[in-house]
């Protein structure tokens, strides 16, 4: 039973969760943010969200009454949020140890744009709200960033401008322009809600902050705005905050960008979007409602799915028929995916050249860059949902097909 193996885990990793907190820091560690334990909380969390958030999303997208699919849908908002609190933390912890790496790669921004109007735009109409996203009809369509922390801080400020807004709506507006000598990509979020009073305009970027006066309880802990200032200062950025002229508030981010030309998307090469037809993937995965997930979100798109629960088992699979694609959890039962791959692309067996994604919770700059060096072709992040795995795969099977893998993370293009 899938519920049943949900709570079985569930209860497996609060133990494990429980221990982390009587481990003792080193005098060494006793002043910075124990990453380690943080980067273990992260993935010991993101693992059962992932079937949470799955499961809500399955339910949401049945024929339920009303009531039903309000559920629903609250549960998945609950595991979005909890996924921000997650990533927020994390970064919190790398930015006091110094540790949080950038990645800068060429991206289009009207991928940027596209993402955060089918991730808002929903609890947008929930709320009864506007948003509106939109290009600067001169902005450049590709641009050198680090798109991730981009869309960190705007989607922090948009969740921010949505809480606090009850009549009338959210506008994005996205543009390049110069200043003072230099390619500045703005993000500018206005909202006509309550706005923000001059004397806590300051306040609002300290860490556990959130905007309530003594005694007043609102949603959030008070972590958004104050990672979202200091990632855009780690940008060589700034975020500020003005009063809007229609009331409420507008936030600006400003962060440096270059130019990009489109052959710098993927290598050095314009990225070619090839043909592919569905065919059967091998799914390496030891926890169970992770696996029901994704086979169900593949399996609806129209693939064929097996599924492998130890790396033993897929030695055997592989070696003895190829498949269209992998996907594999990075950790599991007998051992880390990483060597498997390594041995896959080393050999001269059927799936040598077949692309290969891997699944975790943890997707620093770092452990992509381990992956590549190990042979996959693209890392998927948890909490995994249906339409972005989708999406994933057919941008790296279009690209496998062209004879190109990309490098990029799928900017979201094919989701809706």
């Amino acid at each position: 039973d899938l519920l049943a193996e949900l709570a079985r885990e569930n209860a497996v990793r609060a133990k494990s969760i429980k221990a982390l907190k009587t481990k003792v820091a080193t005098p060494a560690q006793k002043d910075a943010p124990n990453l380690d334990m943080l980067s273990t909380l992260a993935h010991e969390i993101r693992t059962p969200l992932t079937g949470m958030m799955g499961l809500a999303e399955m339910l949401a997208a049945r024929k339920l009454d009303t009531e039903s699919r309000k559920i629903a849908e609250t549960i998945q908002q609950s595991g979005q949020a909890l996924d921000r609190i997650v990533t927020d933390t994390l970064d919190f912890g790398r930015l006091g140890a110094g540790k949080l790496k950038l990645n800068v790669e060429p991206a289009d921004l009207s991928d940027l744009a596209n993402e955060l109007r089918n991730l808002w735009a929903p609890q947008s109409r929930r709320r009864g709200l506007s948003l509106m996203i939109g290009l600067s009809p001169d902005v450049p369509s590709l641009i050198k960033v680090d798109t991730g922390r981009v869309r960190q801080i705007a989607n922090n400020l948009i969740s921010n401008a949505l809480k606090f807004t009850s009549r009338g709506g959210v506008t994005v507006s996205i543009a390049v322009h110069p200043v003072a000598g230099r390619t500045m990509l703005s993000v500018e979020v206005a909202d006509t809600g309550t706005g923000i009073p001059d004397k806590d305009k300051t306040r609002l970027f300290k860490a556990f902050e959130t905007g309530a006066e003594p005694g007043e309880r609102l949603p959030g802990w008070g972590l958004g705005l104050s990672i979202s200032n200091a990632l855009a200062k780690h940008l060589d950025g700034s975020l500020s905050v003005a009063d809007n002229p229609a009331g409420g508030a507008v936030f600006t981010l400003l962060v440096p960008v270059e130019k990009a030309r489109p052959a710098e998307l993927v290598g050095g090469e314009r990225l070619k979007s090839g043909r592919f037809a569905l065919g059967e993937a091998l799914l390496i995965e030891d926890h169970e409602p992770s696996a029901f997930i994704v086979t169900d979100a593949l399996t609806t798109a129209g693939w064929s799915v097996v599924r492998a629960k130890s790396l033993s088992a897929a030695r055997k699979m592989t070696g003895a028929k190829r498949f269209q694609v992998i996907l594999t959890d990075l950790h599991l039962i007998d051992g880390h995916a990483g060597p498997f791959v390594e041995t896959l692309r080393a050999g001269s067996g059927l799936n040598k050249t077949q692309p290969i994604a891997a699944i975790t919770a943890d997707v620093s700059g770092s452990v992509e860059q381990v992956c590549r060096a190990q042979g996959f072709d693209r890392v998927i992040r948890k909490p995994v949902q249906g339409p972005a795995l989708v999406a994933n795969l057919a941008d790296l099977l279009m690209s496998h097909a062209a004879g190109k893998i990309s490098r990029p993370a799928l900017r979201g293009r094919l989701a809706s």
